[in-house]
């Protein structure tokens, strides 16, 4: 039995056992080779440019470092930040690894898959796998997100396609295209399914991560990030009509916020186990430039340093396992509650949340997940747990028999922040908060009209950006930090 199979097998007896501390190395490792892209400036909602992920083409030779673990594993996956086709040895490390009996996949934007390139990886046969960013299925709209040429990806994709039937038997490739589901483009979903089957590949919808960021190009479309992001059920509504064509059209269809249809959550899962989400058990990410380790695709933030800690020790580390456990009881963590974007496990969890269940006061980092709605940014702790808002960021609070609501509230590093507060529509007042200390804001509740669950939002009259302030590269349209909303 090869090294590979020995692992997947001790996995498998591994996850059918429950086992939280593991013996078996993950059967995925994602790693990176460069931080360069060809589009320049970058898509506009790339929120990995917009944060500064630039880093130089990586020698190939760092995964040597990591052999241990990806000698056993079955699937190695490129996840740069750049385009993995602008890296000239992206063609040879995938034909060692494809060589060597295990998977290569990588995310590509298409643009740079000339044929000399398309050649050499469709004669790596079905252990290769390409995922091709689309996010349009017209000119007018790739160009508007990207600045580049649609239809140069699609007779790239068209051309690999094709030599890789010819030299395969007709088989058909490992071919994905991938469509991030904005407002932009939802309109065109459609026929992005009709353009999937006509180029003979399979296809994903993903949502729009809660990343939020500011573009830094504009190729003539005002994009705004949290305007952009459609609401879970619209998603469903979208899902639901995507499927049903995409049967009718005779094609495979993910939906990466359907946990019963998404790519990542099902392709870990181990048939008989009823474990939510297997990815602990079964994935790592080492990004080579931070040396920083994720525990799946959907956290925000690492789970390990390869800077103080070496790979196994993370592998099995506190927050592993911590993963694990909770998972086994078939909970979701709150580690993935709090540091998830698009994990189709914790959508669901928010998207389902009951007005019974809402209560009368929001404590960040505490309940925030099913009271906080769209607009708000990533957890972060400043001495305690703080989410910053948007131009608007929505939240659900109790107000039942209330006359008061509170917002606590400020502004560090702007001198002064302006906005406004509003509930079900109804605004209550303005406010104005500066970064010298936590602010009260305190606005009278409507005496009628409010019901057990009232739909709120706090607005901002000029959202600020740190790096615009000259604070730090941090380019996120900011409000306001609030660590606590109530009712009394």
């Amino acid at each position: 039995m090869s090294t590979i199979a020995e692992n997947r097998a001790l996995n498998n007896a591994e996850v059918r056992s429950g086992a939280i501390l593991l013996k078996s190395s993950p059967l995925q490792v994602n790693v990176e080779l460069t931080g360069i892209c060809n589009i320049d400036p970058p898509c506009l909602f790339c929120s990995g440019k917009n944060f500064g992920h630039n880093y130089r083409p990586l020698d190939v030779s760092h995964l040597e470092k990591y052999a241990s673990v990806l000698d056993r594993c079955e699937h190695v996956n490129e996840d740069s930040f750049g385009e993995p086709l602008g890296h000239p040895g992206l063609v040879e490390v995938a034909e060692k690894f494809t060589a060597n009996g295990q998977v290569f996949s990588f995310v590509t934007n298409g643009l740079l898959l000339s044929p000399a390139k398309a050649d050499r990886l469709a004669a790596c046969g079905p252990r290769l796998g390409i995922h091709v960013s689309f996010n349009a299925a017209t000119d007018k709209t790739f160009f508007a997100l990207t600045g580049k040429s649609f239809s140069r990806v699609v007779e790239n994709v068209r051309y690999y396609g094709e030599t890789y039937r010819r030299l395969n038997q007709g088989a058909a490739p490992d071919l994905i295209l991938t469509f991030i589901v904005m407002k932009i483009n939802r309109h065109e979903v459609a026929d992005f399914l009709r353009l999937t089957r006509d180029l003979g590949a399979r296809a994903l919808l993903a949502p729009l991560h809660d990343r939020p960021s500011v573009p830094i190009g504009h190729f003539g479309y005002d994009f705004v990030y949290a305007d952009e992001m459609l609401p879970y059920g619209e998603l469903q509504e979208i899902g639901q009509a995507a499927i049903a064509l995409a049967a009718e059209l005779g094609i495979s269809c993910i939906l990466q916020w359907d946990a019963n249809r998404d790519s990542a959550i099902r392709g870990f899962a181990e048939p008989g186990v009823a474990t939510p989400c297997l990815i602990p058990w079964r994935y790592l990410f080492v990004q080579e430039h931070s040396k920083k380790v994720f525990g799946c695709p959907y956290l925000r933030i690492p789970f390990g340093d390869l800077a103080t800690t070496e790979l196994p020790e993370i592998w099995n580390g506190e927050t592993a396992q911590g993963l694990r456990r909770s998972l086994a009881a078939g909970e979701i963590p709150k580690f993935c509650r709090d540091h998830s974007a698009g994990c189709p496990l914790v959508m669901a969890a928010e998207g389902s949340r009951l007005a019974g269940t809402i209560e009368d006061r929001i404590v960040v980092g505490t309940n925030d997940l099913g009271h906080l709605g769209s607009g708000w940014h990533p957890l972060e702790h400043h001495k305690e747990p703080i989410r910053w808002t948007s131009r608007r960021a929505d939240f659900l609070l109790r107000t039942e028999g209330r006359t008061r609501l509170i917002v606590e509230a400020l502004s560090w590093g702007k001198e002064q922040v302006a906005g406004w507060v509003e509930v079900e529509g109804q605004r209550l007042g303005g406010f104005e908060v500066d970064g010298s200390d936590w602010h009260e804001l305190a606005f009278p509740l409507p005496p009628a009209g409010i019901g057990k669950a009232t739909r709120g939002a706090i607005g901002t009259d000029e959202p600020w950006s740190p790096a615009a302030l000259g604070l730090s590269a941090d380019t996120r349209e900011l409000g306001v930090a609030v660590r606590r909303i109530w009712a009394e």
